[in-house]
Formats: C-alpha cells, structure tokens, sequence
C-alpha cells in the first residue's frame, strides 16, 4: 500500500479528520477497504507502465514507417504496413518483426508479451479469470518495462511539442504537482 494511503488509514484509525463514509467501520473493515485501494493502486500503475512502453513500441513503428528508414526492423515494419495501414497488432506485428531483427531482445520482448495479457485483463474489465502464468504487481511490471527501454533501441520521437534537441528517451509517467493543479510529465 503506498504511504499516503497507509496515512490515511492510520489517522482513521486514531480518529484524526474520520470522512464520513467511514464512520462505524471496524478495524478489519477498515482494513480490508484500503488493502483493495491499495491493490487497485498497484493495478492502475503498472496498467499505465505497460500502456507507456505499448505507446512507445506504436510510435517507433510509425516513425520508421512514415519516414522510411532503412534499416532491417524498418523493411519488415513497410512490409507489414500495406496489410494494417490502419493499425498494426503490437502482439502479431510490432514484437514479432523485434524478435525477428535482434534475437538478443528475445527475453525481454517475450516478457513483455506475457505483461500484455495482464494489460488486457486490467483494461477490459477483469471478468474472467486471467491465465498469465505469473502474478504481476509494481515492481514485476517496472522491472519488464524496464528492461525493454534498456534494450530496445527506440527511434526518439518528439513528445507534444518538443524540438528534436529535446527529445529523451524513457517512459514518461502524467502526475499531478504537489499543489494539485498542474500536470507534470516525469520520465522514469
């Protein structure tokens, strides 16, 4: 559970600033309650890590596509392009043309794909039991993530409205700033 949930929990707990929609709770109501907004936390952050390295496999197609590169990963990308003009599957298209070009990415790519399936049942609702193999959590998925932008030799693409000097590479991750307003974009 992340501190400020487990603040809140505690000043509750001691009869600190008590919201009304907690009043009369028990202790392992109290409990169970902000254990599954802490797993629903959990949940929320690693669906936007790997929603943040999906984006950036998509932009990496597009850029090698529309500005005709010509190295080996761009050739095949062209040539999956006439069929899927419309969207290219990260699944059959994207990760697989990755695999085919460096086999040294293999692992992580492959790792990668088995996070999708979490992604899939964290974005689609959750009503069926998911067969993943393996259970995710934070530092599962960062770990993925992680390793795929270490490897991977993403093609940088300008961010909003970025010049190309400021372009960076990284996983870029929309938090609200301290006061509450302002959104800030902070590459991890």
């Amino acid at each position: 559970m992340t501190m400020a949930l487990e603040r809140v929990r505690h000043d509750i707990l001691r009869g600190i600033d008590v919201p009304d929609a907690f009043i009369g709770y028990s202790h392992p109501e109290l409990k169970a309650h902000f254990d599954r907004q802490g797993e629903e936390l959990n949940r929320t952050m690693c669906l936007n890590l790997i929603v943040a390295v999906d984006a950036r496999f998509h932009q990496d197609y597009w850029e090698r596509v529309y500005n005709r590169k010509k190295d080996p990963l761009s050739r095949r990308f062209r040539d999956v392009y006439p069929s899927t003009v419309i969207r290219a599957s990260l699944d059959e298209h994207i990760l697989e043309a990755w695999k085919g070009v460096d086999p040294r990415i293999k692992s992580a790519v492959g790792e990668f794909k088995s996070a999708l399936k979490f992604r899939h049942w964290l974005a689609h609702g959750r009503y069926w039991v998911p067969k993943l193999g393996r259970a995710y959590d934070f530092f599962s998925v960062f770990t993925i993530c992680e390793a795929v932008e270490s490897r991977i030799n993403f093609i940088d693409v300008a961010l909003f409205n970025e010049s190309s000097s400021q372009r960076r590479r990284g996983i870029f991750v929309c938090m609200k700033d301290a006061s509450g307003g302002q959104f800030l974009f902070r590459r991890i």
